[in-house]
């Protein structure tokens, strides 16, 4: 036995059995553990930092070219660092190991010198059999968008498509029978297309068309279909129909522009969650928006929870001051997008309230306030009860300006009438210290018809 001789002429043999112990051991214990969970280590990683660790041994070489998840994001518009990035996303795949690819994620700005790229990385795609792949591609002209392989319309292992800014107007046969989300936005969608498409993803439970081309008609027969999300801003001709059938869906987000077209809502029996907003917020003049608006408030008048985007509850609430009033609702969820500033949005807040007798949640979100107020929120009261009322959360509705409204005026009155209320949450977003104080103060001070009422600011 060897060892270090200490000054007193006996060996240390614990530094001796240490050494050899130490020459023993593996370097260290995170290099030691199997390929699968080092994998699933750098999955939280991004690729970049994941590639990094390919300098850390022989070990680590190849690890991060096994990940399940390829992600890759450029935002510059400069030229030389386009071409970087595609010939880095190039360089990736034709060294990428591994049988399983899970998701092919790719953000860049997009011209057609990239078209066979593009085409590469989709077969790619195609060959290892991803699940997931979001396309988005910003590019810089209408014209030369990029046009979807006719490959791609046949990909039975897809399970989720993301595809933004392309060409797909293809008369090729939708083969997507496993798909279960779909989001396209701003593409060539002509009408029989979209016929391909709902037909072809026979299991289909989300789907999201934002800016699309082409199509005047959703027929939407699936039983599986739950969630449908469609944001018209197409520059149609003046009086174009939007025709959707849903009779299925249960889940609705809809923005559009009612003074160009005319949107018609069939089969909608299934319907527990809509959010419905308008493009423009001018139009509340037009005789032909504010009959839109009443028809799509009455079809949806017993929808669940109901959500009114800024520029619809803005006409809303013109029509209620001009008179008309608010069909019954069984609605039980309310949330209202507004500005502080916007004329009689205290009205047709009101309104909604007492034609909403079974309202058991509430939420204002409103947005920065700009110091300009119209009503007269001191006059303003509500006259009903509101027996059924537990929750409520008031965001960003208070200006210092006007201390604190109008949302003191609205939480005033629904402290005093929400007999049953449980918690009332506030948010003032940013304001000097003195104003949160007086609002809060304000807030505190007034009394509340039920006893259990709590209120929280934040």
């Amino acid at each position: 036995m060897s060892g270090k001789i200490l000054e007193n002429g006996e060996e240390n043999v614990s530094d001796s059995s240490q050494n050899k112990r130490m020459k023993q051991m593996p370097i260290d214990r995170l290099t030691a553990l199997p390929d699968g969970i080092l994998i699933h280590i750098l999955s939280f990683l991004g690729l970049k930092e994941s590639a990094v660790t390919s300098v850390l041994s022989k070990r680590w070489e190849f690890i991060w070219t096994e990940l399940p998840r390829l992600e890759f994001y450029e935002e510059s518009k400069e030229s030389d660092k386009i071409r970087q990035f595609a010939a880095m996303i190039n360089r990736t795949l034709l060294i990428r190991r591994g049988a399983h690819l899970e998701k092919f994620y790719v953000h860049f700005i997009y011209d057609e010198s990239f078209a066979s790229d593009v085409d590469y990385w989709l077969d790619f795609v195609l060959k290892n059999k991803v699940k997931e792949v979001c396309l988005h591609l910003m590019s810089r002209t209408e014209e030369n968008l990029y046009r979807l392989p006719e490959t791609m319309y046949s990909n039975p292992s897809l399970i989720w498509f993301s595809v933004h800014v392309c060409n797909m107007d293809t008369l090729a046969k939708i083969d997507w029978r496993s798909l279960t989300r779909l989001d396209i936005n701003d593409a060539t969608l002509p009408q029989h297309v979209i016929e391909n498409i709902l037909s072809g993803c026979p299991v289909l439970h989300a789907l999201s068309l934002e800016e699309c081309q082409g199509f005047n008609c959703l027929d939407i027969k699936s039983q599986n279909m739950y969630e449908l999300k469609v944001y018209d801003l197409e520059d149609r001709e003046n009086g174009s129909l939007l025709e959707i059938s849903a009779p299925h869906v249960h889940t609705l987000d809809i923005l559009f522009n009612p003074a160009v077209v005319k949107l018609v809502l069939r089969k909608t029996d299934s319907l527990d969650s809509v959010e419905i907003n308008y493009f423009e917020s001018e139009l509340i003049s037009e005789e032909k928006v504010i009959n839109i608006t009443e028809k799509l408030f009455e079809i949806l008048r017993d929808v669940k929870e109901l959500k009114l985007g800024r520029h619809y509850f803005k006409v809303l609430s013109e029509m209620v001051i001009n008179g008309w009033q608010l069909p019954v609702s069984r609605r039980k969820c309310l949330t209202v997008f507004t500005n502080s500033e916007d004329e009689y949005n205290i009205s047709g807040i009101f309104a909604l309230l007492k034609f909403s007798p079974n309202l058991e949640r509430l939420a204002i979100e409103g947005f920065e306030p700009e110091g300009e107020l119209w009503d007269d929120y001191a006059m303003a009261d509500l006259d009903c009860d509101l027996v059924n009322l537990k929750t409520v959360r008031i965001s960003e509705f208070a200006d210092p300006v006007f201390g604190g409204e109008p949302m003191l005026t609205v939480a005033r009155n629904l402290l005093k009438r929400a007999t049953a209320l449980e918690e009332m949450t506030t948010r003032l977003g940013a304001q000097e210290l003195d104003d949160h104080i007086n609002i809060t103060e304000a807030l505190l001070s007034y009394p509340r018809s039920s006893a259990k009422a709590v209120v929280r600011l934040r």
